[in-house]
């Protein structure tokens, strides 16, 4: 069966079963009694149009839909799973857990073999109970008392001294039986109608839902409205529960043409920064209530009472998904709309998740067209210090960028007027930079108006000098007055003869 049925099966008791077969058959009311013998011994009845329905089936079909039955009623009560409890006298423990956990750890440390018993000296008493090894004395933990290992519960083997095989005593009968709680299962005509009530129930809830409700949930909505949001409530109580919605619904629609409508309702639904980070950290996995996993550390407290063959398990925090350009877009628009100290307030909050998220929403692309987005996500990853931000550079690593260098004008005046290092510390602040790892393509414009604005015009009838000069200028410039400046020869002199090995042709020779 479907995932679909086994939600309505275990949340509201209703099953879909088929249409009748053309033919009654002639054993379907002796069969229906004794489907529900075994349903009412894990606490099940049906009802009386389902059990009509059941003999009216065909053979094949009942008997498919009988096993589907009896395998979810018994997960929920547990009947699937052997209970054998350690104790004989289940519910009555012993009175003095303390006491019987203390001779416990007593007997596990301390007893050997060749020795009498640790608790009560009794000599011939120990026995050695076989798979787990322990040394048990069958005087202070009575056989009679226990159905496994005292020491430490586990199954014992067949054929073991200690712990004999015996027939187990019927339980007592009496007339005053304490009640038993029955759950009926009735026939479902309606389906969808089903999974919308127990859809808007769990989406009502005031408190955030948990791992297997939020599977039921989006199994639910898979259901009954995949591609659209306008079946949710005026109010939804819990923000975790309509992140889980909009991410699920944003991943479906996906490159279709509900996608635009599926943005505008998020969009409406949207309050707070903090709605929309949990939106993208559940489009992500994450976990929409931005908790993020804490880092492990060897030499905590708690590693101490971990088995050593147990491995520590380490759960990893998500990375942000690319996104699509109008969900950027649309996300980029709302924070640019929201008020200022709100929404650095907000940021301020999660700062990992907006570090991370801001990765993939590219704050800066049409910034002129929602001029305060740029800096609502940029607040997020500043020094708390020195107030700068954290850039990725072309080698992969992340760095603090200097304050203002994303804008040239201010970079222009920091730097000075200096005619020969202006041009080249305006391209490295721009992000632009001359041979490997310059960026291809037309120059920006936007980035180069203001650069230019800010420049001191040169000289009227003056032509700017060439780069040779003035790097001879500078070098001129710092040597001391009166010393004729003296210019560096790249080529060899005409009267000094070649060394050989020396030069470009010559062989060996030489040092």
């Amino acid at each position: 069966m479907d995932a679909l049925a086994t939600i309505l099966l275990r949340r509201a008791g209703a099953v879909a079963l088929p249409s009748p077969a053309a033919a009654r058959p002639a054993d379907g009311d002796a069969w229906v009694a004794s489907l529900e013998a075994d349903l009412a011994a894990t606490g099940w009845l049906l009802d009386a149009s389902i059990r009509r329905r059941f003999a009216l089936l065909d053979p094949v079909t009942r008997m498919r839909w009988a096993d589907f039955v009896c395998a979810v009623t018994a997960e929920l009560v547990g009947a699937d799973r052997e209970h054998v409890p350690l104790f004989r006298s289940f519910p009555d423990t012993p009175a003095d857990a303390d006491r019987l956990y203390v001779e416990r750890l007593i007997v596990h440390l301390l007893q050997t073999a060749a020795a009498p018993c640790v608790l009560c000296g009794a000599e011939g008493r120990v026995h050695a109970l076989d798979p787990c090894g322990h040394l048990v004395c069958a005087n202070c933990f009575d056989s009679d008392a226990y159905t496994a290992c005292p020491i430490c519960g586990r199954r014992l083997t067949a054929g073991n001294s200690y712990l004999p095989l015996r027939a187990e005593a019927a339980p007592p009968t009496s007339a005053t039986a304490p009640p038993l709680r029955l759950r009926r299962l009735t026939l479902d005509h309606s389906p969808t109608g089903t999974a919308v009530r127990l859809r808007d129930s769990l989406v009502g809830r005031a408190t955030a839902l948990g791992e297997a409700d939020l599977a039921d949930l989006r199994t639910l909505v898979a259901a009954t409205a995949p591609d659209r949001l306008d079946w949710l409530p005026a109010v939804v109580p819990a923000r975790e529960t309509l992140a889980v919605v909009i991410a699920d619904a944003l991943h479906r629609t996906a490159l279709t043409e509900a996608h635009e409508p599926v943005l505008a309702e998020a969009a409406a639904r949207w309050d707070t920064a903090t709605d929309v980070a949990r939106a993208l950290w559940a489009y992500s996995g994450g976990d929409p209530g931005l908790v993020l996993p804490r880092r492990r550390r060897d030499d905590a407290l708690s590693e101490a009472y971990r088995p050593v063959d147990e491995p520590a398990v380490t759960v990893g925090a998500p990375r942000a998904r690319a996104l699509p350009r109008p969900l950027r877009r649309t996300v980029l628009a709302f924070l640019g709309s929201l008020d200022l100290p709100t929404a650095a307030e907000d940021l301020a909050r999660h700062p990992t998740v907006w570090k991370r998220l801001a990765e993939r929403l590219h704050p800066y692309e049409w910034v002129h067209r929602v001029p305060g987005r740029g800096r609502r996500v940029r607040g997020a990853a500043r020094h708390p210090r020195t107030g700068r931000r954290r850039a990725r550079h072309r080698d992969g690593r992340r760095r603090w960028a200097r304050p203002g260098a994303a804008d040239p004008v201010l970079a222009h005046r920091r730097h000075g007027v200096a005619t020969g290092s202006h041009v080249r510390r305006t391209r490295r602040a721009g992000g632009g930079r001359r041979g490997r790892g310059r960026r291809r393509g037309p120059a920006r414009p936007a980035a180069r108006r203001p650069v230019a604005a800010a420049r001191p015009p040169a000289a009227p009838g003056r032509r700017r000098p060439g780069r040779a000069a003035r790097r001879a200028g500078r070098r001129a410039a710092g040597r001391a007055p009166g010393v004729a400046h003296r210019p560096r020869r790249r080529g060899r002199r005409a009267d000094r003869p070649r060394r050989h090995g020396r030069g470009r042709g010559g062989g060996g020779g030489g040092r």
